[in-house]
């Protein structure tokens, strides 16, 4: 008994068949083009020839006086003020003798030798006067100076950062050097985001976080150069592999012609 295979009827409509799923390149290449055309857009160009120039601006500073290094430390300011004390103690001292030899309570001989040392420290009272002899108003020279290059120190941050700010241009940096994720040197990248970094930056231990963090984003400047060095290299080396590979795949097809032509 042979099995009926089902009828249909010629009046029966087809079934509708379904669309084929959309390959997965196909959903994902909206958005993807959605980056490319936000890439290309004149806010982000815009954004990135700040950041090249703020990097390029970065081998331009005054790192000498960014360091503070010609700054007198607080040790030489400790010892200055310290010697500023001896002398004067020394100098009461054999006032008072040479005033007693004067007054004659004490020997003629004592007076003279109180009147050479009394020259003699008045005269070193002047710093550089008496070599290897800091002089008594080594302090005073110390802090003038210090107070110089302080205000000196601040006038350039602050030419620096300008009005729009300077550090938060190179936070992109960050990626390269984790040591610029520091809390503090976020805080200074917000107030110069913000357009305060420069007139609140006063104290001499903001001053130096601001050092520190131009060194750190110079280390990871020099850490992008070499692999833009390096991806240009490797460019360049695929532009001149393509025309050989171009000439190798040409030879097998020139020779299957030629094979063609002589075998008929």
């Amino acid at each position: 008994m042979s099995e009926s295979s089902p009828k249909t009827s010629p009046n029966a409509t087809p079934a509708s068949t379904a669309a084929p799923p959309e390959p997965p390149e196909a959903k994902s290449g909206a958005p993807r083009r959605k980056v490319r055309e936000e890439l290309n857009t004149p806010a982000h160009q815009r954004i990135e020839e700040e950041f090249e120039e703020a990097c390029a601006r970065l081998e331009q500073l005054d790192y000498s006086l960014l360091s503070m290094s010609r700054m007198p430390t607080e040790t030489e300011l400790a010892d200055a003020r310290h010697y500023r004390s001896i002398w004067h103690s020394a100098l009461m001292v054999i006032s008072c003798v040479l005033a007693l030899c004067v007054l004659g309570y004490l020997p003629a001989w004592l007076g003279g030798i109180s009147g050479a040392l009394l020259f003699i420290l008045a005269a070193g009272y002047f710093d550089g006067i008496i070599p290897l002899v800091p002089g008594g108003n080594r302090y005073t020279h110390l802090l003038r100076k210090r107070q110089q290059l302080h205000l000196q120190l601040r006038d350039y941050v602050r030419k620096v950062e300008g009005s729009y700010g300077y550090l938060h241009l190179l936070q992109p940096l960050q990626q390269l050097n984790p040591n610029l994720q520091r809390h503090y040197f976020n805080k200074l990248c917000s107030l110069s985001r913000k357009g305060l970094l420069a007139r609140q930056i006063s104290s001499l231990e903001n001053l130096r976080l601001y050092y520190e963090f131009l060194l750190e984003a110079n280390n990871a400047n020099l850490i992008r150069e070499q692999l833009k060095l390096k991806e240009q290299m490797a460019r360049e080396a695929e532009e001149m592999a393509a025309p050989d590979e171009g000439v190798a795949a040409a030879e097998p097809a020139a020779q299957a012609t030629d094979d063609t032509t002589n075998n008929p």
